[in-house]
């Protein structure tokens, strides 16, 4: 007598179960090689990414404006104003050196061509000459000497801060009691690299003058009693003027900051 075999149908329900737990721990394990595979293409995606774009990167140089100052968050600030946009962009003219090299003016930027042996430009606008702020941003593209130099007022008078003067690391105030930035005790030496933007914040709270390049105070002066003055080849950049020499710089990012008198 023949034995009977198994239901067949018990064969096919077991081989269905265990095809079904091989089909599942397969989703499983692609699901996570997935995410893995998901997971690093984000990384690789964010690391290839525009910097500018990364919210948590800072960048290598602040901007003049983030540079922390005594009047900062204080509510005497009456107003700010933009050197390098309408109505103040006309107010920019050419600084007559004579043996200037050329100069450009727009909303971007201000460019210094190389001269022999300055170059620069001036804005015949109206300036305040005590408690106010100028920051600008500069950079030397090409040339070894002062490429952001900036003459300001301070009370009566006006002053110049060098910016990489005498062989291309002098920073100081010119003048005070007839001694320029590089006699005078405001003289620092600081290495600039060449189409590295600064970032450069000036403070006339008169009788004090603070300068910062990037985010160190470096000047921080009383003038009272002092001759405050410019040097006689600079004396076209009254009242307010950048200019460089035999160098080729750019500059951007001009703002004007005044306040109210504290003692109002």
């Amino acid at each position: 007598m023949t034995q009977k075999q198994p239901p067949s149908r018990r064969v096919s329900y077991s081989a269905a179960t265990f095809s079904c737990l091989i089909l599942f721990g397969t989703c499983c394990w692609s699901g996570c090689h997935s995410t893995e595979n998901q997971t690093e293409l984000t990384l690789e995606n964010h690391a290839d990414s525009d910097p500018a774009e990364r919210q948590f990167e800072q960048p290598a140089t602040a901007l003049a404006s983030d540079i922390p100052t005594v009047h900062d968050d204080l509510p005497n600030q009456s107003s700010k104003l933009n050197l390098l946009e309408e109505p103040q962009l006309s107010f920019w003219v050419p600084a007559k050196f004579g043996g200037q090299g050329d100069t450009s003016v727009t909303s971007d930027k201000i460019e210094l061509g190389f001269g022999y042996n300055m170059t620069g430009v001036v804005f015949t606008g109206d300036m305040p000459t005590d408690n106010f702020q100028l920051t600008y941003e500069a950079r030397r593209i090409s040339g070894s000497d002062f490429f952001g130099t900036l003459t300001f007022p301070v009370g009566e008078s006006h002053c110049s801060l060098v910016l990489g003067g005498w062989g291309g690391a002098t920073v100081g105030l010119s003048s005070l009691d007839g001694e320029d930035a590089s006699q005078n005790e405001t003289r620092k030496i600081i290495g600039f690299d060449t189409e590295q933007w600064y970032a450069i914040k000036i403070e006339v709270d008169y009788p004090v003058i603070r300068c910062w390049i990037d985010d160190q105070l470096t000047i921080d002066i009383d003038v009272t009693g002092r001759q405050v003055s410019v040097r006689g080849d600079v004396q076209v950049c009254v009242p307010l003027g950048f200019c460089s020499f035999e160098t080729e710089a750019e500059i951007r990012h001009v703002h004007l900051v005044t306040f109210n008198d504290a003692n109002e």
